[in-house]
């Protein structure tokens, strides 16, 4: 049986997300965070580091429209989606030499998307190198 995941720094987050205004992916979108986690801005999609991760090394990709199901995502921003999520794995796997990656989409709350569509990666590097080696 695998052991539980335990993230308790994830707390901080998970104990106000349905207090928060708006969507936190949104804001990121249109440059309203001011310690912005974006790593790199595409024509329709965007990467970002995770605040609250499972575990370190955890990046986002993420649609500058807000869509909530995955057929939602026009053509041209899946395709771009998927290329940034190839970018991603190049960059990391020669930054840090993971051991492994775990991808992901998280759809609906019950996934832990809230209420946007996301294309998660996580590696083994850590945040702090991640947004470090990307500037």
């Amino acid at each position: 049986m695998p052991k539980q995941l335990w993230a308790p720094w994830r707390l901080e987050y998970v104990s106000q997300a349905d207090e928060l205004p708006g969507c936190p992916l949104c804001a990121e979108a249109a440059g309203e965070v001011e310690e912005s986690l974006v790593v790199h801005r595409g024509k329709t999609a965007f990467a970002l580091l995770n605040k609250y991760p499972y575990s370190s090394g955890h990046l986002m990709l993420a649609p500058y429209e807000h869509v909530g199901e995955l057929e939602q995502v026009a053509d041209e921003t899946a395709v771009e989606l998927h290329h940034l999520g190839l970018q991603s794995l190049a960059a990391l796997r020669t930054l840090y030499r993971p051991a492994g990656f775990n991808l992901g989409t998280n759809i609906g709350r019950a996934a832990g998307a809230g209420k946007s569509t996301r294309i998660t990666k996580g590696t083994t590097a850590s945040r702090r190198q991640l947004k470090k080696r990307a500037s």
